[in-house]
């Protein structure tokens, strides 16, 4: 390989660097949410399913047990919110067969709430409004888990183990 060859290589990778860095780092959100929303984010046992009780609606966060629950700023709940909206518009992948959410994430403003339950190992979300399963549902990647998992790693607010 000569030199202009090793040349154009170089700057095509430094280009492609640039250009992720670039689009990774765009601070401005594509979700407007208004002043005052509240964000809550929840780590949920995904494995206890919620039908085995006749009282499952008023159990945990829409019958799965909460293992941690975190108050979070209003900066990172959009953050959040924008992760998971921005990667379920542009998910192409399949849902599986299965439900086992982790996540939740309830976003409070003066409209009324919406919780959206997560699973990132089936590839799938629902959206709850005012306690009714939402139409917003659909396919997600695991593109925000490390978000939300490191969310939830750095909470301070205390935790909440249910039976």
């Amino acid at each position: 390989m000569n030199a202009r060859h090793r040349l154009g290589l170089g700057l095509s990778v430094l280009l492609a660097f640039l250009v992720t860095i670039l689009v990774r780092c765009s601070t401005t959100p594509s979700v407007t949410v208004p002043p005052g929303t509240t964000f809550v984010v929840y780590a949920l046992d995904g494995d206890t399913y919620p039908m085995s009780s006749s009282d499952w609606r008023d159990f945990g966060f829409h019958g799965w047990p909460i293992l941690k629950e975190c108050s979070i700023s209003h900066s990172k709940g959009v953050e959040l919110l924008d992760e998971l909206l921005s990667d379920a518009a542009s998910a192409n992948s399949l849902q599986v067969d299965c439900f086992n959410p982790r996540h939740g994430l309830r976003v409070e403003s003066s409209s009324g709430t919406v919780d959206y339950l997560i699973c990132f190992e089936c590839f799938s979300f629902e959206t709850w409004t005012e306690g009714r399963e939402g139409p917003q549902s659909g396919a997600i990647t695991k593109g925000p888990e490390s978000l939300f998992s490191a969310t939830l790693k750095n909470c301070r607010s205390q935790e909440t183990v249910e039976p």
